[in-house]
């Protein structure tokens, strides 16, 4: 999962560490997520995974299923059939038709219904009917003008208490997942159509019934300035087509997918029944290696564009210039930063080093030495922390003379 210019001597003094040219080079998709130059793959599919092997694919941001996901899960009943009988009356959302508000309602006729998406162009494979979608838990405080049906602060209630952290996550995450639960209802052949979401962190999605086939599309080296909203990414076909699905594969009942930020993906109902899903997003671990080895690409996609302080905070340290210094300038500034942090003098740094520069932050620090731990020995060494600080850095620096340059012209057009 490494780069040629990522692969480094480790336990360097400071004073021997080597002069590096910028040259941050992304890996080879099909090497980095192990797919085998086969596009169309299945990612690993496991069961009684631990914590350990689940992390490393959630560091680096590799897709996983894992077929017992739901043993443990108190909605694991939950199918469309659940829904409709256990929430009758409450209110959501069928996708792609135009509207904002909750027009479908539990109790209704909706688990076999199948509606055209209509006015988009679709790609062949693409769901061709509208999906619904319910939101309550998020949405239905800031949002009441949608409409949620009676009594939702306890049907969100219901819902917060039967959220629960699957066995190969950190317990930690169980505040979090009970703030960001998102409900999918898909009679058969309805879908969601390709799309990049906003969240920097991984995304659990767990079938509760019926089966849906996924497929995920890499973000291109140069993203659309436009971002992949719902189905645009069928659209884009200059320099080349941008929908190119890596993967393509089937989650049943009980079965749970995870897969990183910003991976492009749709989802299709392809079982008998209708196929309900919760889906989640979880902090720890943080996807700190996949950001850093696909930066170039993440940082120029539109969707993500409110991440990049994250990313800054792992980069950096905590901080970090309010702008970025090209490369050269960025190594003088990490291996000034680097002196300060290491306190014993060994050319290392640890967690703990870490941990006490960032003002004892438990989960910064092993976010950063996550980024940092280019071989995964358990410490940066210091080359390893001079090199990813300034790849980072020419990166950002690269995009904000990219943004400069932009602004400018505009300003030049608006005055002729």
């Amino acid at each position: 999962f490494c780069t040629g210019a990522m692969r480094l001597a480790t336990g360097l003094l400071l004073g021997a560490v080597a002069r590096h040219e910028p040259s941050f080079q992304e890996p080879d998709p099909h090497e980095y997520f192990g797919t085998a130059g086969q596009m169309n793959s299945v990612p690993l599919r496991t069961q009684d995974v631990s914590k350990e092997v689940f992390d490393r694919y959630a560091i680096k941001g590799i897709p996983i299923v894992v077929t017992d996901a739901a043993r443990d899960s108190k909605m694991k009943e939950w199918s469309c059939s659940y829904m409709h009988d256990h929430f009758d009356g409450a209110k959501f959302r069928r996708e792609y038709d135009g509207r904002e508000e909750n027009f479908e309602q539990m109790g209704e006729d909706w688990t076999t219904k199948k509606i055209p998406i209509k006015g988009k162009k679709l790609a062949p494979g693409a769901p061709r009917y509208q999906p619904f979608y319910w939101d309550i838990v998020k949405a239905w405080e800031g949002e009441k003008s949608r409409g949620w049906g009676p009594n939702p602060k306890a049907i969100v209630k219901a819902v917060k208490g039967n959220t629960t952290v699957p066995y190969f996550l950190e317990a930690s995450n169980l505040k979090e997942m009970r703030d960001n639960p998102e409900f999918w209802f898909q009679p058969p052949e309805t879908g969601s159509l390709a799309h990049s979401d906003e969240h920097c962190i991984p995304t659990i999605a767990t079938t509760l019934s019926g089966v849906k086939n996924w497929r995920f599309s890499h973000v291109p080296p140069q993203p659309h300035p436009a971002g992949y909203f719902d189905g645009l990414i069928y659209t884009y076909n200059k320099p080349s087509p941008h929908w190119d699905p890596l993967y393509s594969f089937n989650v049943s009942a009980g079965e749970a997918i995870i897969f990183p930020p910003g991976m492009i993906h749709e989802a299709k109902s392809v079982g008998e029944v209708c196929a309900s899903s919760a889906t989640y997003q979880f902090s720890s671990p943080a996807p700190t290696v996949y950001w850093r080895s696909w930066w170039p690409r993440l940082r120029k996609l539109k969707d993500l564009k409110h991440c990049h302080g994250v990313v800054a905070q792992w980069a950096t340290l905590g901080g970090g210039p309010k702008q970025a210094k090209p490369f050269a300038e960025a190594e003088k500034a990490a291996k000034a930063l680097a002196q300060k942090v290491d306190s014993n003098k060994d050319g290392k740094l640890t967690k703990a080093e870490i941990k006490k520069h960032v003002r004892n932050s438990e989960k910064l620090a092993l976010d950063a030495l996550n980024y940092h731990d280019t071989n995964e020995d358990g410490e940066v060494a210091l080359d390893e922390f001079v090199l990813n600080y300034a790849n980072w850095a020419e990166v950002e620096h690269e995009a904000a003379a990219a943004a400069k340059k932009k602004k400018g012209g505009k300003k030049k057009r608006s005055e002729l």
